[in-house]
């Protein structure tokens, strides 16, 4: 208002006035790539989880649960998504 404009109306315009002033132009996109690379390697389940999480919220994704879910998955070390699929998996019907 002291510059002569006048208030914000809305929660979205003053976030992204926010995000404009105060967020480096490369942090989207580093979090993005962060995420997209994301391993867990040495990391205990729970660290993975906590990292996937952080970078979730630091991310602005635009996909449904199960692609995230997904994305997850994809970062999982290879035999505990094979336990996983196993228990998500309905048994068979005899």
């Amino acid at each position: 208002m002291k510059n002569g404009k006048g208030k914000m109306k809305s929660w979205r315009k003053m976030k992204g006035k926010l995000k404009g002033k105060f967020l480096p132009s490369h942090y989207l996109q580093e979090n993005n790539s962060k995420l997209h690379h994301l391993k867990q390697g040495s990391l205990s389940v729970e660290e993975y989880s906590r990292a996937f999480e952080e970078l979730l919220i630091k991310c602005v994704l635009k996909e449904d649960e199960e692609q995230t879910f997904v994305r997850y998955l994809g970062g999982l070390d290879e035999r505990i998504v094979h336990v996983m699929e196993f228990t998500l998996t309905p048994p068979l019907m005899s």
